[in-house]
């Protein structure tokens, strides 16, 4: 990590994160919310409190934004560049998305923000997967803090569908960071840049589930539709160095 900021221009102060793996059950009880579906394991609850413990960390700084970066990120070449622009910190954001996932996102179809770079920053209004790499603000920080008082879901299900709509996050299309577990995706589809879009198994349904799902969808699309959203592509262009060798 100290390797790859230094290469992009990016200053940073490591976290140490919280590792709740080995915790007696009673030590697990006090973070657990009453709304929590199911008891989480020690991985699941020590990466929420180590985001929690980065939010806190800015709520109390004295910069207005500050980016949250997981230690097995990978940067696009651009993601330097992107992080310059001033045009990224849009003022009253509470959370700007920069990470890739291999799914789609409602966003904004009009006031999105373009950036030197050609990438865009646009208003997101749907749930969407990874909290790796996210700008934050001071304020943003504070309503995380408040709204999530205790664990109730995996930190990245928490952030973007318990509180997408209670807080104004924004994500950029397409993003400059994904994690490392994608890495090979972008390897071997070349040596500068690929585009990550795994593929997923998916149950067979029966008609009536499929008619049903597909009716549901719709509903969906023409509500969002309606309101003046559009589908944003999920996936992002990772740039890796040509000489890169591979286990």
């Amino acid at each position: 990590m100290e390797e790859a900021l230094g290469a992009a221009g990016i200053t940073f102060e490591r976290v140490s994160a919280v590792d709740a793996r080995q915790w007696p059950r009673e030590d697990m009880d006090v973070w657990i919310g009453a709304n929590c579906p199911r008891y989480p394991m020690g991985g699941e609850l020590g990466c929420y409190l180590s985001h929690r413990r980065c939010w806190e960390f800015i709520a109390e700084g004295e910069d207005e934004f500050a980016l949250v970066l997981e230690d097995d990120v990978v940067l696009s070449a651009l993601a330097g560049a992107v992080l310059r622009d001033p045009r990224l910190l849009i003022p009253g954001a509470d959370l700007i998305r920069l990470e890739s996932w291999s799914m789609k996102v409602w966003v904004d179809r009009r006031d999105g923000i373009k950036l030197a770079s050609g990438h865009e920053v646009k208003r997101l209004r749907s749930g969407i997967i990874g909290a790796a790499a996210y700008v934050l603000s001071r304020r943003g920080a504070q309503k995380l803090l408040e709204l999530s008082p205790r664990y109730s879901h995996p930190v990245d299900l928490l952030i973007y569908f318990e509180l997408v709509e209670r807080c104004n996050m924004w994500t950029l299309v397409p993003s400059v960071f994904t994690q490392l577990r994608h890495i090979d995706d972008a390897i071997s589809a070349g040596p500068f840049v690929s585009t990550i879009s795994p593929t997923f198994h998916k149950e067979r349904k029966s008609l009536k589930q499929r008619v049903a799902s597909e009716c549901r969808n719709l509903y969906r699309r023409l509500v969002r539709t309606a309101m003046g959203q559009q589908r944003a592509r999920g996936d992002a262009e990772i740039f890796v160095e040509a000489n890169r060798e591979t286990a």
